[in-house]
């Protein structure tokens, strides 16, 4: 919402954190995390010659700007998106309601609504 209120328009933010941290270290974190998660499995073999690669974005401006900061640990992060994910799945396996119960099915929309 800060970002939305108070950020300057076509300026670029970003928001997050700025802990670095490797594609095998966020698929530990998520199977540690995740109850449902079923453990990870990393293909090939890396290259000992290679850069290591880590992705850490810049949050200074979000930080400078607009007073944003790390306010949710990425487990927690994690943790908060997989229940809501689960919360959509059970939504979306709900039955639809039978036609005894016609008052709580939401009415069509019409055509002309968008305008």
């Amino acid at each position: 919402l800060r970002l939305l209120a108070a950020g300057r328009a076509g300026r670029v933010y970003n928001v997050g954190s700025d802990a670095g941290l490797s594609i095998a270290e966020l698929a530990a974190l998520v199977a540690g995390t995740v109850p449902a998660a079923k453990g990870y499995v990393i293909q090939g073999t890396p290259d000992p010659d290679a850069l290591r690669s880590r992705y850490v974005p810049a949050i200074t401006r979000a930080r400078d700007e607009l007073g944003l900061d790390v306010w949710t640990p990425l487990a927690e992060g994690i943790a908060r998106t997989a229940r809501w994910a689960a919360a959509r799945q059970t939504i979306a396996a709900t039955p639809a309601p039978t036609e005894g119960h016609a008052d709580i099915v939401p009415p069509k929309r019409r055509a002309d609504a968008r305008r």
